[in-house]
């Protein structure tokens, strides 16, 4: 990892060397283990994860058609079959038709697995940063960490209803432009909504990079990695849904096809989310920018030390028995 120094201003022709840093830290920090491992957790977390933000946005909006804007989104980064199967599952979940006793097992459940998925991107993400729990962190950690996962579900939520919202508006200016002007004018929506979209996305990476690692960073150290990590991400998004379009890789596993594809969906969203995530650490450190460890974490060097130091006096004392 690169050290920190505060000499150094950032420079356009530095910008290459700051990518191949990335990569390399991106790499040795095995970013393809870890974007495997948040991609399992995410099949038992998807039900939940879905479930409580289509509640968020079915307060503002009708319940079938945040479901129909949900699988629609889904489809074009996914393909039709997994997209479908997951409507399927937010159709037919009803917790509210069951016993209290039931509704209160169902609603702790979903909302357990659905923090898990965050709680393992958090550990991803602090393996980036070279930061890991205290071994003294206890409940109240824990407790805190599906807390703010929760709350990381809850932004995703309303940032799904703006996207929304505002997508709506531009489609409608779209066509109102169309209809009274020219058919060109429509390519300045299109671009809005791109725009707009690389917005919103941005907005969640930030807020993923700043609050979800156990580091205390400044948000002006995180922006630029999370425009950057929206910018590839939108780029992907567009090739996914190009090669979809063109193919259909679901038919290849058969019934496995939905699950499968949704897997390796996640696990380039991983590796895009890793890669700006490296890009944020490198970038801070070598342009002087400081952050330290929570208050229940610690440096990785400084934990490893700690464990030897224990390891040694254990010998020690074993060795005067």
């Amino acid at each position: 990892m690169e050290t920190t120094t505060k000499e150094q201003k950032y420079r356009l022709k530095d910008t290459w060397s700051l990518l191949k840093a990335t990569y390399k830290e991106w790499s040795d920090d095995d970013a393809f283990g870890n974007a495997a491992s948040v991609a399992y957790y995410a099949v038992f977390s998807l039900p939940g994860l879905l479930l409580i933000i289509v509640s968020i946005i079915g307060l503002f909006m009708d319940r079938t058609d945040t479901v129909a804007e949900i699988t629609s989104g889904l489809t074009s980064m996914i393909g039709a079959q997994s997209a479908e199967s997951i409507a399927e599952i937010l159709v037919n979940a009803n917790i509210a038709d069951q016993s209290v006793f039931m509704s209160i097992v169902g609603v702790g459940t979903m909302l357990f697995g659905a923090t898990g998925l965050f709680v393992q991107l958090q550990k991803s993400l602090n393996s980036i940063w070279e930061v890991k729990k205290n071994e003294n962190a206890g409940f109240i950690t824990l407790l805190k960490d599906r807390a703010t996962s929760l709350g990381i579900i809850i932004v995703i939520g309303f940032l799904l209803l703006l996207s929304l919202v505002l997508s709506t508006v531009i489609a409608s200016l779209g066509n109102w432009l169309t209809r009274n002007f020219s058919e060109s004018l429509y390519l300045l929506a299109y671009i809005a909504n791109i725009i707009l979209s690389i917005v919103i996305i941005a907005l969640l990476f930030a807020a993923i990079f700043k609050i979800l690692p156990d580091v205390k960073i400044k948000w002006r150290m995180v922006w630029i990695g999370a425009i950057l990590t929206s910018i590839l991400f939108t780029i992907g998004k567009a090739l996914i849904a190009l090669y979809l379009s063109e193919s259909n890789p679901g038919a290849t596993f058969g019934a496995a096809g939905a699950i499968i594809l949704f897997l390796l969906w996640i696990s380039y969203s991983c590796l895009i989310l890793f890669f700006g995530a490296e890009f944020t650490q490198v970038f801070g450190r070598r342009y002087g920018y400081q952050f330290e460890p929570s208050s229940h974490a610690v440096r990785t060097s400084d934990f490893e030390q700690k464990k030897d130091k224990l390891s040694k006096r254990e010998k020690g004392d074993k060795e005067v028995l």
